[in-house]
């Protein structure tokens, strides 16, 4: 699954945003219509989401990363973007940046998708939950 990484760029990391901008102004307008449907919906998406970054929060390393193949490869990332290009090289720490930004975009349908499944919850309450699940996995990670 850490594949991934090797295809965000600068646009495809901007069409992710874009998509989701639009995703959440669809279905706003979509549920003044059928708020019920698209509560399901949301729920249904939701639960799959938390199972997406489930499998890519627990999903062992297959050697190929710098892992030992029998568990997760942990980024050093600070030390490897401030390490003396004769020890790292440029693309050693363009895949650091690329991993934190997909640990990012992995986070932002959440609040999207938490507001549709339960369409009551205040703002502050979404936000706490998201940022609780947010460091749960970077914890875990």
């Amino acid at each position: 699954m850490w594949r991934v990484i090797l295809y965000l760029t600068p646009a495809t990391v901007a069409a992710a945003l874009l998509l989701t901008l639009l995703g959440a102004l669809g279905l706003r307008s979509a549920a003044t219509r059928w708020p019920r449907t698209v509560g399901r919906i949301g729920s249904l998406a939701l639960a799959l989401w938390l199972a997406l970054i489930a499998a890519a929060t627990f999903t062992a390393s297959d050697g190929s990363t710098g892992g030992s193949g029998g568990g997760l490869w942990l980024s050093p990332g600070m030390e490897t973007l401030r390490a003396d290009s004769a020890y790292v090289t440029a693309y050693e720490k363009e895949m650091v940046v690329r991993q934190w930004v997909a640990n990012g975009l992995m986070f932002v349908p959440l609040p999207v998708l938490l507001t549709t499944a339960r369409p009551g919850l205040s703002a502050a309450k979404c936000l706490g939950l998201c940022g609780t699940t947010a460091v749960v996995v970077e914890l875990v990670q």
